[in-house]
């Protein structure tokens, strides 16, 4: 047992040890205390921003040059004077509220109060630059923007509801900044965002020519998600998650050429429509142009459901002694389904043909293509003689007058009778037949979880 005095003797002796070798590297023993203190300080302020060194890269389908960027993707770094929700109606953004004058040539937009850009400097409606044919700006003070129409247009909020930057550069309003685009050929490769939150990733956002080459993309893990089409070549990776989602901004149709020979006979569009099956395709079958979410969606319109015995009959019955050829021209991405409405036309008796094109042809007897439809109801631009319908020979009075009179009323009730009654006219002339809503898919790697999660709560929807 150690006595009390040698314990005493010990705890002297290393008393003095410590207190030696203190004095000895009391020099050095501070300074490591502080470069320790250094460290520690810097590693608490650049941890958070090593988060975004490591990019989330997505991976979308489309061709664009740096003027015509889609929203979809430009929204993660600005906003609009408005949003368009999901019913399609426009509602407040940037502005908190507009007012409509002069039968609708004059719309006025207020500024929220307390708006930045991201470069700090406070958001005045002078930054904001708008280029519209037939419409002049006017900014009467920091928080007002007025917008002149030659016409008057019922559509035009939906219209600024576009992404809005600061002065014709990249520097805008949202979560991320725009730091980086590449491009190739005039048309852009990938947009880099760099978060303003260093606690967000940084996005990379790829952009792919067609769907088989974004899936393989996808595949060797040159992007860690993407939107697609068609998800079911990963149904069985066990590293990727999917999540089904429609995509109501485009529609798949079949536009016939009504100035051809054949299809010129609306029995003739009729006999092939009803021998298209449309739910061996993926995606939420289409009836209409405008979006079955819409507040002007005609949910009672003609439908053409797959039936090849009436598809017989109507072709029996036509009076027509010329060639029953039908070429379906579609462009790459949309063989499969081509393939597919080709052999079901062979089976009611039509000498079907499918032919891919490189690009979008001008002369065509059918032709299977993806639309982006527009925000608002209002579809002067697609379907008006004047406008794209003349491409299919589409010359109707009455879809002319209806989406005409649409433009000009205010009222919803009042664009909503126009509305539905161009989807009826539509519908029986059949100029076209709708095919689906695609699936625009969201597959990404499982390890990306969180920051897909996070995406989802800043309303980021590439």
């Amino acid at each position: 047992m150690i006595s009390y005095k040698k314990f005493a003797r010990r705890s002297r002796f290393w008393f003095w040890m410590a207190q030696a070798t203190l004095r000895r590297y009391l020099l050095r023993i501070t300074l490591g205390l502080f470069l320790l203190t250094i460290i520690i300080f810097a590693l608490t302020q650049t941890l958070p921003n090593l988060r975004y060194l490591t990019s989330y890269k997505h991976g979308v389908v489309g061709a664009y040059t740096v003027q015509n960027l889609p929203a979809s993707v430009m929204d993660v770094a600005s906003r609009g004077l408005t949003y368009v929700d999901s019913s399609q109606e426009a509602r407040g953004d940037l502005a908190e509220n507009w007012l409509v004058e002069e039968d609708g040539k004059k719309f006025t937009f207020k500024l929220r109060n307390n708006l930045y850009w991201q470069d700090g400097t406070k958001l005045k409606s002078s930054d904001l630059v708008y280029k519209f044919t037939d419409i002049s700006t006017e900014m009467p003070d920091d928080h007002t923007i007025i917008f002149h129409l030659k016409n008057p247009i019922s559509s035009f909020p939906a219209v600024v509801s576009r992404p809005v930057f600061k002065n014709r550069t990249f520097v805008g309003n949202g979560p991320y900044k725009v730091t980086h685009i590449e491009e190739a050929s005039g048309f852009v490769k990938s947009i880099t965002f760099t978060p303003t939150n260093t606690s967000l990733r940084r996005i990379v956002v790829n952009f792919y020519p067609t769907q088989a080459r974004l899936t393989q993309a996808l595949k060797i893990g040159e992007v860690s998600g993407a939107t697609l089409e068609d998800s079911s070549g990963f149904a069985n990776w066990p590293n990727l998650k999917t999540e089904k989602k429609i995509d109501s901004s485009r529609f798949l149709a079949i536009y016939y050429n009504t100035k051809d020979n054949f299809l010129s006979a609306k029995e003739a569009r009729q006999a092939l429509s009803y021998g298209i099956n449309y739910e061996s395709f993926p995606g939420q079958r289409a009836t209409s142009p405008i979006p079955p979410a819409s507040w002007a969606f005609n949910s009672g319109v003609k439908k053409y459901n797959f039936d090849p015995e009436k598809s017989k009959a109507l072709l029996k019955a036509l009076e027509y002694s010329g060639s029953r050829k039908v070429i379906l021209s579609t462009l790459p991405g949309h063989e499969e389904i081509a393939r597919k409405i080709v052999e079901g036309w062979k089976q009611i008796g039509i000498d079907a043909e499918g032919v891919v094109e490189k690009t979008p042809p001008t002369n065509f007897q059918a032709f299977l293509a993806l639309q982006e439809t527009p925000n608002d109801p209002d579809q002067y631009t697609l379907w008006h003689s004047t406008q794209r319908g003349a491409l299919i020979g589409l010359k109707d009075a009455r879809i002319d007058k209806f989406l005409e009179d649409a433009r000009v009323m205010f009222k919803q009730d009042d664009r909503k009778t126009k509305y539905l009654d161009f989807q009826r006219v539509l519908a029986e002339d059949l100029p076209v037949v709708f095919i689906s809503w695609p699936n625009a898919d969201l597959v990404y790697n499982k390890t990306r979880t969180p920051d897909v999660e996070q995406l989802k709560k800043l309303n980021v929807s590439f």
